[in-house]
């Protein structure tokens, strides 16, 4: 019982803080003048920035960038001078980099080295410190041709190069600093989606002595390109910087995890994926 009052004490207090926090910064609906430009949040949210062309004791007239409003003074939450939306309408971003690849399916003798990895994102905000990200990307990595060489000159393994390519499409959550009041913004995602995976063809050889028989024995075989698609889940951290009304730059670094080769749901044990690092520009439309 005691559990239940604190609880309830404690969401009453935090409701009169955020209302007295308001109250310090908003307008008094009766100090409007005609002419002057405001911003009004109304209680369901609706924000609406323009020019009061008219005003009586009940209702206020704006005219906004989507039209005129007629806005009663009661629905009325909050009226400021700052004319900075509470969100943006879309943050577009385009960007490159390096993907280093976290584990490696199979034996191979020698790592996939980054070759260079791509990013197209769109973020809609959904409030001033959430939103949903739409994430595509694609990243390149090879492996250099490797040779084991063994006492004897004629004793070796050699592998061929090889190439692996990702193709990924994500839906993100978004949560962090991403109110358009902030310069620089720095948000987390946890996303999930599909990864299409293309390794490319190569080849295997190898000889070694027969001391039976004394006679070198050798061996070769080809690898054909191999496509499967998975599953992925995410997690990244992104950093930006605003320079300008639309204009913005901006890091992303995530890692992802993925599911063994076409078996959806099935992750490797220790985890199978790679760590995409990329920069780029973004576009804010406001």
């Amino acid at each position: 019982m005691k559990k239940t009052s604190i609880a309830r004490l404690s969401g009453i207090i935090i409701i009169l803080i955020s209302v007295n926090i308001y109250s310090q910064y908003t307008l008094d609906p009766d100090s409007i003048k005609t002419g002057v430009s405001y911003k009004f949040i109304l209680y369901d949210d609706t924000e609406v920035i323009g020019k009061v062309t008219a005003q009586d004791s009940l209702y206020i007239k704006v005219a906004g960038e989507g039209g005129t409003y007629r806005l009663k003074k009661e629905d009325i939450f909050f009226i400021s001078k700052n004319l900075v939306k509470n969100k943006f309408h879309t943050i577009l971003s385009v960007g490159g980099g390096l993907s280093f690849l976290s584990t490696e399916d199979g034996s191979n003798p020698s790592e996939y080295k980054p070759e260079y990895s791509l990013q197209l994102t769109s973020l809609i905000p959904i409030g001033e410190n959430k939103g949903i990200r739409i994430d595509a990307g694609y990243s390149k990595w090879k492996r250099d041709e490797y040779t084991y060489s063994y006492s004897n000159n004629n004793d070796y393994q050699k592998y061929g190069s090889r190439t692996k390519e990702s193709f990924s499409l994500k839906g993100d959550f978004v949560y962090g600093m991403i109110a358009p009041e902030n310069k620089f913004w720095i948000y987390g995602t946890a996303g999930f989606g599909m990864v299409y995976l293309i390794e490319g063809p190569s080849y295997y050889s190898s000889s070694w002595y027969n001391s039976y028989d004394s006679t070198y024995q050798y061996n070769s075989h080809n690898y054909e390109a191999e496509k499967y698609t998975s599953a992925v889940l995410s997690l990244g951290c992104s950093f930006g910087y605003r320079f300008s009304k639309n204009f913005g730059i901006y890091a992303d670094v995530q890692y992802n995890l993925l599911t063994y080769r076409s078996y959806f749901f099935f992750f490797w044990g220790g985890g199978s994926g790679y760590i995409p690092v990329r920069a780029g520009i973004t576009y804010i439309i406001n």
